[in-house]
C-alpha cells in the first residue's frame, strides 16, 4: 500500500481562530496561477499578524488561585506538570505552565516571552494551481485532537485509547491522510496498533 504523509500539527490551544469567508483562499483580483490553494496558509499569514492578548495574574485573581495550588501542592504531587521550576520560581512561570495547559484557567502572561510556533511563521510557499478538469476522487480524512498533556503525559497513552480508536475507524475504510492537532510524537501514537507501517509521519 502507498504510504500517505500525516500532519501533526502543534498549534497552541491559545491560538485565536480567523475568521475566512468561503473564497478568501483565492483573493478576486488574483490570477489563478496566484491562487493560494490552502486557507491554512492565509490563516498562518493573519495569525503571524493578529496581537495576542496577554495578563500578569495579580492576587485575588481565579488564575493566581490556580497558580497558589500549584506552588503549595501540584508541584509537590506532580512535579512534571512543571518542568524547571520550583515552589520559589516567580508567579509568571508559573502561570505560563497553566496557561499553555489550561488557556481556560488563566491568561497568556506579558512577562514570560512565548516560544515562537509553527503557525506563527510566514505562510508556506504557493502551491500549484488547481485544475478544473478531472472527475470525482473520495478521500477520507481524520482530524483528531489529542490533548497530548492529558493522554500522554498524565495518563500514560490510557492503553493506547487514540490509536486503538483510530485502528477501527481504520479497519473500517483506511484513512487516506491522519491530522493531529496537540500531538508530540506521531509514531507514538500509531506504532503501537500496527498502524505505523501504513503511513510516514511528517511533523
Amino acid at each position: 500500500m502507498q504510504k500517505v504523509f500525516i500532519l501533526l500539527l502543534l498549534c497552541p490551544a491559545s491560538a485565536q481562530e480567523l475568521p475566512l469567508a468561503a473564497d478568501d483562499e483565492c483573493s478576486a483580483a488574483a490570477g489563478a496561477a496566484d491562487c493560494a490553494l490552502s486557507a491554512l496558509q492565509l490563516r498562518g499569514t493573519a495569525g503571524a499578524e493578529a496581537e495576542v492578548s496577554c495578563h500578569d495574574v495579580q492576587p485575588g485573581e481565579n488564575c493566581y488561585n490556580e497558580i497558589q495550588w500549584a506552588r503549595t501542592d501540584g508541584i509537590g504531587a506532580h512535579p512534571d506538570w512543571y518542568p524547571g521550576l520550583t515552589p520559589d520560581s516567580p508567579t509568571v512561570e508559573f502561570q505560563a505552565i497553566v496557561h499553555n495547559k489550561a488557556p481556560g484557567k488563566c491568561p497568556l502572561p506579558c512577562s514570560v516571552k512565548q516560544t515562537r510556533k509553527w503557525c506563527e511563521a510566514p505562510p508556506a510557499a504557493k502551491l500549484w494551481a488547481p485544475a478544473a478538469e478531472g472527475g470525482e476522487v473520495n478521500v477520507k480524512i481524520l482530524s483528531y485532537n489529542l490533548f497530548w498533556w492529558n493522554l500522554f503525559r498524565m495518563r500514560h497513552g490510557n492503553g493506547e485509547s487514540a490509536g486503538q480508536l483510530i485502528k477501527s475507524e481504520w479497519a473500517k475504510a483506511p484513512f487516506d491522510v491522519m491530522g493531529f492537532q496537540e500531538c508530540e510524537d506521531g509514531v507514538r501514537v500509531l506504532q503501537p496498533v500496527g498502524l505505523l507501517e501504513e503511513y510516514a509521519v511528517l511533523q
